[in-house]
């Protein structure tokens, strides 16, 4: 009697290989290392099958567990509406509800920070190959108006007239053959006495002199001292030389240079010269000296949107030039020769003249800003920073201004938004992630149900019918 279980079930062929027959083998242990080649073979395929069915195993419950999630989590419902949980109905459509208005609320934060966010000046420092040349408005040290020899001469064109002194100041400029531009004049720059000079090019090999004149573009304007010079330099950028980056300009001594003490000096750009901002930005220096100034250029880049669209036209300028008329012409009672607003005739007597100069002086004292709120700024623009940093005495009585570069850095402030619009964007998709990514799977059973009611109603319309 075999004591051994049957293990394998062996096909074993006649000898002729004309016919075959099925055993069923109780081996003894020891005669598994002696079976034939051919039982191998048989054995290996089973083998193969064995495993083929085990992997159809495990995908069967892979599945399984898959639908089973599904179904916990609530996409079951959309397979198997039939089966829906109203518990877990309400709960997703309570969830998903929370989540939306707990996202909006965040977005809608979002959003309102972005519209009522502030800007920010960023300073950038670069070095350039070339620097910016500034225009030079040079006008008087004190009002035309009130100058000593302007009263001088008013009173002999009285006198002419038979017109007392104290009857003067109120006598109509008209009978005296003058008008107030003729006082504005009084004292006014000669052009023929102003020099600007530079260092030689090095290309002018021939040159003998240290420095050679400058060629620039003159152009006289009335302000709030009197008559003004504006000195252009035809070249408005320059290669940076080191300390050979200078422009010396001298002011001869003529009769009508001293007939005041002071001069006030303004640099801007050629296509920026504004008669209301010199007042403000203008540098009184004392005459007869040599002065030596540093100059600073700054850049400002600003926002168009902050600034109310600004541009880069010059008619930004004429709004800024018609404003400030307009706001003086509300302060005085006639019309000065730098004012270009028409609300008020010319002053006709001295009296009316001073007094509408002192209004105006009250004026620019009491300005909190140099710009119009109906005319913003210009979007980009170049000031010039101005430093005293030597002044001595001159030999013949001239006064001479030299302008120079301390480095070529530019300065450049940019004003940018504190809350940029890409930044916004992010943190809004990552609200929107956060809070309907974990409502995802309800808002689909939701949009499922609602889908399933519709269809509900129809068909009860229908069984009606």
């Amino acid at each position: 009697m075999l004591n051994h279980v049957a293990k394998n079930v062996y096909t074993v062929h006649n000898g002729d290989m004309s016919a075959s027959s099925v055993y069923r083998v109780y081996p003894h242990p020891d005669f598994e290392a002696q079976k034939p080649q051919n039982y191998e073979i048989k054995d290996a395929r089973h083998n193969n099958a064995t495993k083929a069915m085990f992997e159809r195993e495990v995908k069967r419950i892979i599945r399984k567990e898959v639908r089973q999630f599904l179904r916990m989590a609530g996409m079951g419902q959309i397979i198997h509406n039939e089966e829906a949980n109203r518990c877990k109905q309400i709960f997703w459509f309570l969830a998903t509800l929370t989540c939306l208005l707990v996202s909006s609320y965040f977005v809608g934060v979002q959003i309102i920070d972005y519209f009522k966010q502030n800007t920010v000046l960023r300073n950038h420092l670069a070095q350039s190959e070339l620097i910016k040349v500034p225009a030079i408005s040079l006008c008087p040290g004190s009002s035309a108006l009130i100058n000593s020899n302007t009263k001088k001469t008013l009173f002999e064109n009285c006198a002419v007239m038979n017109i007392s002194e104290e009857n003067c100041e109120n006598t109509s400029f008209g009978l005296i053959n003058t008008n107030i531009s003729d006082i504005w004049q009084v004292i006014e720059l000669s052009s023929q006495s102003i020099i600007v000079s530079s260092q030689c090019p090095i290309s002018d090999l021939r040159s003998t002199v240290s420095s050679c004149i400058v060629p620039t573009e003159r152009v006289s304007f009335d302000s709030f001292w009197g008559k003004c010079l504006v000195v252009s330099p035809k070249e408005k950028e320059q290669f940076y030389h080191g300390p050979h980056s200078y422009y010396n300009v001298t002011i001869a001594n003529e009769n009508q240079y001293n007939q005041y003490e002071l001069i006030n000096i303004y640099l801007h750009n050629a296509e920026s010269m504004q008669n209301h901002i010199a007042y403000f930005k203008s540098l009184a220096l004392k005459k007869k000296e040599y002065i030596s100034i540093s100059i600073q250029p700054t850049e400002f880049k600003m926002l168009s949107k902050e600034l109310k669209n600004c541009t880069d036209s010059q008619n930004d300028l004429n709004c800024q030039e018609k404003c400030w008329d307009e706001k003086l012409a509300e302060r005085v009672k006639c019309r000065l020769p730098f004012m270009q607003s028409n609300k008020h005739p010319f002053c006709d007597n001295y009296r009316d003249a001073l007094r509408a100069l002192q209004a105006a002086d009250i004026f620019y004292r009491n300005a909190t800003k140099l710009t119009c709120e109906k005319c913003g700024e210009r979007c980009r623009r170049i000031e010039y920073l101005m430093g005293i940093n030597n002044v001595g005495p001159t030999n013949n009585n001239s006064t001479q201004l030299l302008f120079y570069y301390q480095d070529n850095t530019l300065e450049t402030i940019i004003q940018t938004l504190d809350y940029p619009f890409n930044k916004v964007l992010s943190e809004v998709g990552g609200i929107l992630g956060f809070f309907l990514g974990f409502s995802v799977l309800g808002a689909l059973e939701l949009i499922q149900q609602f889908i399933y009611c519709l269809k509900k109603k129809f068909w009860k319309k229908r069984s009606r019918c």
